[in-house]
Protein backbone atom coordinates (compact mmCIF):
# COMPACT_ATOMS: atom_id res chain seq x y z
CA UNK A 1 0.00 0.00 0.00
CA UNK A 2 1.32 3.46 -1.18
CA UNK A 3 1.69 6.32 1.45
CA UNK A 4 0.34 9.98 0.96
CA UNK A 5 3.84 11.01 0.40
CA UNK A 6 4.32 8.18 -2.22
CA UNK A 7 1.03 8.45 -4.08
CA UNK A 8 1.62 12.55 -4.27
CA UNK A 9 5.27 11.93 -5.85
CA UNK A 10 3.48 9.44 -8.22
CA UNK A 11 0.55 11.88 -9.23
CA UNK A 12 3.30 14.45 -9.35
CA UNK A 13 5.44 12.52 -11.95
CA UNK A 14 2.54 11.50 -13.89
CA UNK A 15 0.86 14.72 -14.62
CA UNK A 16 3.91 17.30 -14.55
CA UNK A 17 6.70 18.09 -16.96
CA UNK A 18 6.14 16.35 -20.06
CA UNK A 19 2.28 16.48 -19.96
CA UNK A 20 1.14 19.70 -20.44
CA UNK A 21 -1.83 21.58 -19.45
CA UNK A 22 -3.24 21.49 -23.16
CA UNK A 23 -2.85 17.63 -23.00
CA UNK A 24 -4.93 17.24 -19.50
CA UNK A 25 -7.61 19.67 -21.19
CA UNK A 26 -7.95 17.52 -23.99
CA UNK A 27 -8.84 14.30 -21.71
CA UNK A 28 -10.99 16.36 -19.66
CA UNK A 29 -13.20 17.46 -23.00
CA UNK A 30 -12.80 14.14 -24.23
CA UNK A 31 -14.35 12.35 -20.97
CA UNK A 32 -17.17 15.20 -20.98
CA UNK A 33 -18.13 14.07 -24.67
CA UNK A 34 -18.17 10.48 -23.23
CA UNK A 35 -20.48 11.13 -20.43
CA UNK A 36 -22.77 13.63 -22.61
CA UNK A 37 -22.95 10.61 -24.91
CA UNK A 38 -23.69 7.71 -22.59
CA UNK A 39 -26.46 10.27 -21.32
CA UNK A 40 -28.15 10.72 -24.61
CA UNK A 41 -28.02 7.28 -25.29
CA UNK A 42 -29.71 6.77 -22.06
CA UNK A 43 -32.33 9.47 -22.46
CA UNK A 44 -33.34 7.40 -25.39
CA UNK A 45 -33.34 4.38 -24.19
CA UNK A 46 -35.27 5.09 -21.01
CA UNK A 47 -39.07 6.41 -20.44
CA UNK A 48 -37.80 7.39 -17.13
CA UNK A 49 -38.75 11.11 -16.59
CA UNK A 50 -35.36 11.26 -14.95
CA UNK A 51 -33.65 10.54 -18.01
CA UNK A 52 -36.19 11.88 -20.65
CA UNK A 53 -35.21 14.25 -23.26
CA UNK A 54 -37.40 17.01 -21.94
CA UNK A 55 -34.51 17.10 -19.08
CA UNK A 56 -32.10 18.62 -21.75
CA UNK A 57 -31.85 21.93 -23.38
CA UNK A 58 -31.60 21.59 -27.43
CA UNK A 59 -27.46 21.72 -26.93
CA UNK A 60 -27.97 18.71 -24.35
CA UNK A 61 -27.30 20.62 -21.13
CA UNK A 62 -29.38 19.93 -18.18
CA UNK A 63 -32.27 22.15 -18.33
CA UNK A 64 -32.76 25.24 -16.05
CA UNK A 65 -34.25 22.57 -12.81
CA UNK A 66 -31.36 21.66 -12.16
CA UNK A 67 -30.35 24.71 -11.44
CA UNK A 68 -33.23 25.58 -9.04
CA UNK A 69 -32.48 22.56 -6.55
CA UNK A 70 -30.90 24.47 -3.97
CA UNK A 71 -33.91 27.00 -4.10
CA UNK A 72 -36.30 26.86 -1.42
CA UNK A 73 -39.91 25.60 -3.03
CA UNK A 74 -42.66 26.94 -2.02
CA UNK A 75 -45.34 24.93 -3.82
CA UNK A 76 -48.14 23.00 -2.18
CA UNK A 77 -46.89 20.00 -0.71
CA UNK A 78 -50.54 18.85 0.18
CA UNK A 79 -49.69 18.13 3.80
CA UNK A 80 -52.44 20.53 4.85
CA UNK A 81 -54.89 18.80 2.59
CA UNK A 82 -53.92 15.40 3.76
CA UNK A 83 -54.56 16.37 7.59
CA UNK A 84 -58.52 17.73 6.64
CA UNK A 85 -59.16 15.45 4.63
CA UNK A 86 -58.37 12.51 7.77
CA UNK A 87 -61.46 10.12 8.25
CA UNK A 88 -60.43 8.52 11.64
CA UNK A 89 -62.26 5.16 12.73
CA UNK A 90 -63.86 3.80 15.91
CA UNK A 91 -60.77 1.07 15.85
CA UNK A 92 -58.29 4.47 16.15
CA UNK A 93 -57.25 3.86 12.21
CA UNK A 94 -56.82 6.77 10.15
CA UNK A 95 -57.37 7.35 6.68
CA UNK A 96 -56.58 10.13 4.41
CA UNK A 97 -59.91 10.52 1.57
CA UNK A 98 -57.96 10.74 -1.79
CA UNK A 99 -60.59 12.35 -3.72
CA UNK A 100 -62.11 16.19 -2.98
CA UNK A 101 -65.08 17.57 -4.18
CA UNK A 102 -64.62 20.64 -6.58
CA UNK A 103 -66.23 24.06 -5.65
CA UNK A 104 -68.89 23.83 -7.96
CA UNK A 105 -70.42 20.68 -6.72
CA UNK A 106 -73.89 20.60 -6.64
CA UNK A 107 -76.82 18.05 -5.32
CA UNK A 108 -78.87 17.03 -8.69
CA UNK A 109 -82.29 18.11 -9.39
CA UNK A 110 -83.08 15.04 -11.19
CA UNK A 111 -83.34 11.52 -9.41
CA UNK A 112 -80.25 9.25 -10.63
CA UNK A 113 -81.16 5.83 -10.18
CA UNK A 114 -78.00 2.86 -10.43
CA UNK A 115 -78.84 -0.61 -11.22
CA UNK A 116 -76.34 -3.09 -10.00
CA UNK A 117 -76.07 -6.05 -11.66
CA UNK A 118 -75.13 -9.42 -11.32
CA UNK A 119 -74.80 -11.33 -14.63
CA UNK A 120 -77.88 -11.53 -16.40
CA UNK A 121 -80.04 -10.71 -12.94
CA UNK A 122 -80.23 -7.63 -10.97
CA UNK A 123 -79.25 -7.49 -7.55
CA UNK A 124 -79.62 -3.79 -5.88
CA UNK A 125 -81.10 -0.28 -7.15
CA UNK A 126 -79.45 2.39 -5.50
CA UNK A 127 -80.66 6.17 -5.64
CA UNK A 128 -77.79 8.61 -6.30
CA UNK A 129 -79.33 11.40 -6.41
CA UNK A 130 -79.14 12.26 -2.52
CA UNK A 131 -75.81 13.64 -2.21
CA UNK A 132 -73.71 15.47 -4.63
CA UNK A 133 -70.88 12.81 -4.95
CA UNK A 134 -70.59 9.23 -3.94
CA UNK A 135 -67.91 7.84 -3.34
CA UNK A 136 -66.94 3.95 -4.81
CA UNK A 137 -64.68 1.41 -3.21
CA UNK A 138 -63.53 -1.31 -0.69
CA UNK A 139 -63.27 0.80 2.03
CA UNK A 140 -66.40 0.02 4.60
CA UNK A 141 -65.86 3.26 6.20
CA UNK A 142 -65.57 5.64 3.84
CA UNK A 143 -67.32 4.73 0.95
CA UNK A 144 -70.53 5.62 -0.02
CA UNK A 145 -71.05 2.47 -2.12
CA UNK A 146 -69.44 -0.34 -1.17
CA UNK A 147 -67.55 -2.77 -3.21
CA UNK A 148 -66.10 -5.97 -2.19
CA UNK A 149 -64.59 -7.45 -5.43
CA UNK A 150 -60.77 -8.08 -4.82
CA UNK A 151 -59.89 -6.15 -8.31
CA UNK A 152 -61.25 -2.83 -6.66
CA UNK A 153 -59.19 -0.53 -4.57
CA UNK A 154 -60.25 1.14 -1.45
CA UNK A 155 -61.38 3.91 -2.58
CA UNK A 156 -61.69 3.52 -6.31
CA UNK A 157 -63.55 5.68 -8.27
CA UNK A 158 -66.38 8.65 -7.31
CA UNK A 159 -69.27 10.11 -9.08
CA UNK A 160 -69.61 13.72 -8.97
CA UNK A 161 -72.82 16.11 -9.79
CA UNK A 162 -71.69 19.29 -11.12
CA UNK A 163 -74.25 21.98 -12.95
CA UNK A 164 -74.22 22.36 -16.49
CA UNK A 165 -73.64 25.91 -18.15
CA UNK A 166 -75.28 26.34 -21.30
Amino acid sequence: MLGRDDRRRDYDSRYSGEYGERERERERQRDRNRYDQRERDVARRSASPRHSRSALSRDGSPADTDKNKGKPNFAHSGLLAAETNTVRASNGENTVLKYNEPPEARRPTIGWRLYVFKGEEQTDLLHIHKQSAYLIGRDQIIADIAIEHPSCSKQHAAIQYRPICS
